[in-house]
């Protein structure tokens, strides 16, 4: 990264530094120089000089310091990574080891006949009918006993309702407007 001047009024780069065809002396070659920025600021001849030097000084003293930060930075990196080998050692051998002794081996749901979006809990399709005392599932297509603190039976019967309602609040302010 190089070194820019900037407005020492607003911190603007968007500035012009002309200098005056009027004024030749030779000398003090920067007594012609008219620094303009957009916010207003003009600074004229040495003081434009002295401006940029100021600048230069201070972002020269703020580069070492960015450089001792980013050499940090690399350091504190690299450290992360050496602590974290182990473990990226490790895992091919974890991989192994569940493979072999069958933990972590579970079937896809698509392998067991379910869709991904289909609980565990979902009782199977043929599943007896309610009993006086149990309540029915509240999804009107479904007739599983609702599970005991809900009116459904699972939670995917409580989002179709849930997605039912919605659709027809939706017909409804179609047809009022």
């Amino acid at each position: 990264m190089t070194f820019k001047l900037t407005c020492p009024k607003c911190g603007s780069t968007d500035y012009s530094i002309e200098r005056d065809r009027r004024i030749r002396t030779l000398a003090d070659p920067s007594a012609g120089l008219i620094f303009s920025c957009r916010c207003g600021k003009q600074l004229f001849g040495s003081q434009v000089v002295e401006v940029y030097k100021r600048q230069q000084k201070a972002w020269e003293a703020g580069q070492v310091a960015r450089e001792k930060e980013k050499r940090v930075r690399e350091e504190t990196v690299r450290k992360r990574q050496e602590d974290q080998r182990p473990y990226r050692e490790a895992l091919p051998y974890r991989g192994a080891a569940e493979r072999e002794h069958g933990e972590g081996n579970r079937p896809a749901p698509e392998a067991q006949g379910r869709t991904w979006f289909q609980q565990v809990d979902d009782e199977p399709e043929d599943a007896a009918a309610p009993s006086e005392e149990q309540t029915v599932c509240a999804w009107h297509p479904c007739q599983k006993p609702a599970r005991p603190g809900s009116k459904y039976c699972c939670r995917a019967c409580s989002n179709k309702n849930a997605r039912w309602r919605y659709k027809q609040r939706k017909v409804s302010e179609r047809e009022a407007a």
